[in-house]
């Protein structure tokens, strides 16, 4: 886990992913250590433990294509869920006019949301246990109450 401190500007790819036949959201529990050391992961610090899939991204460019967007965002799905998410699933109004900025933690954060549509079985999510205690596919309402506003932001982005 590396210290927000180490970065002054980071560029973050979100996975938004909605189950077709349920409707309902891809959440994940970070782990115990994240909610130990984090206090915006700890519930009793008034943090939230809930996040969707994303990460980092780890090109060296200025600025990115909408495909290396996506290629960002399904890698990092890939690497916490093992979800079998084809490209296809990709909706393609998920596209770079869609990043949105903020600042948190003394650092200055580009959000690039990417959101799927996935058909498959939803048990069939392999969380990385080294990041992750848990996931749960949650209603629209549930996901309106539950996350930060950083989530809802990108959800509302597809909406």
């Amino acid at each position: 886990m590396k210290n927000p401190a180490e970065y002054t500007s980071i560029d973050v790819a979100m996975d938004i992913i909605q189950h077709v036949e349920t409707g309902r959201y891809l959440v994940l529990e970070k782990g115990l250590e994240y909610q130990e050391k984090r206090e915006r992961y700890n519930p009793e610090k008034g943090g939230i433990p809930w996040e969707i899939p994303g990460g980092k991204i780890e090109l060296k460019t200025e600025e990115y294509t909408d495909k290396e967007i996506k290629k960002e965002a399904w890698r990092e799905l890939d690497e916490e869920t093992s979800l079998s998410v084809d490209r296809q699933d990709f909706v393609e109004e998920a596209l770079k006019e869609d990043s949105y900025s903020i600042r948190q933690e003394s650092v200055d954060i580009t959000f690039y949301p990417v959101f799927y549509e996935f058909g498959g079985d939803p048990e069939a999510v392999e969380i990385s246990p080294e990041e992750h205690e848990a996931y749960e596919w949650i209603t629209e309402e549930e996901f309106l109450e539950r996350m930060t506003g950083n989530e809802i932001e990108a959800l509302k982005r597809f909406m």
